[in-house]
């Protein structure tokens, strides 16, 4: 039986894996492509799913957390510490418990965007993202920031935010695909 598919865009939805709404969120801000929600929820566990977008979670916990994830049927225990990031390609069935209050920043990003930075850089039509479980890559923490910064301001610079979702889009293309 295949999980739920959930559209983390959408609040209701969000809702049915994350046990509070997001403390900051892009939406009013109309962004293309890319929608950035800030978390602070409690220590969850939350039923298998899979989503309609690629999200890249970014984690700012400045207290490890303990988790354990199934991403695609492979399960790993995590410790989750500031500065690391998970990659969730749409569609992979995911599932993530934590014993801790989580901090991170979720970056969604629209597959028609990454398939348009993935056609004028690489072949379009032949490329899946890789899932990745917690780990260190310091450009994506970096992007993570600028856009949680520029969702806490209200800042409403699409020409900014677009090319820094561009940016990561190419860099998952690059680093995280094949």
């Amino acid at each position: 039986m295949l999980p739920p598919l959930i559209d983390p865009t959408q609040e209701e939805a969000l809702l049915q894996i994350v046990p509070c709404p997001p403390v900051s969120t892009s939406d009013h801000l109309n962004w293309t492509g890319i929608q950035v929600q800030h978390h602070q929820p409690p220590a969850w566990e939350n039923r298998e799913h899979s989503m309609t977008q690629h999200c890249v979670v970014v984690h700012h916990s400045s207290q490890t957390v303990q988790g354990e994830r199934i991403i695609n049927g492979r399960k790993q225990e995590e410790q989750l510490d500031d500065g690391q990031v998970v990659i969730l390609p749409a569609t992979a069935p995911h599932k993530m418990c934590w014993n801790g209050q989580g901090d991170f920043t979720v970056l969604m990003l629209d597959p028609p965007h990454l398939a348009r930075t993935a056609y004028e850089s690489v072949d379009g039509d032949r490329f899946e993202m890789i899932p990745q479980f917690a780990m260190f890559d310091p450009l994506i923490y970096q992007i993570g920031l600028a856009l949680k910064s520029e969702v806490e301001l209200g800042a409403n610079n699409r020409l900014y935010a677009e090319s820094l979702a561009t940016l990561l889009s190419a860099h998952l293309l690059q680093r995280y695909s094949v």
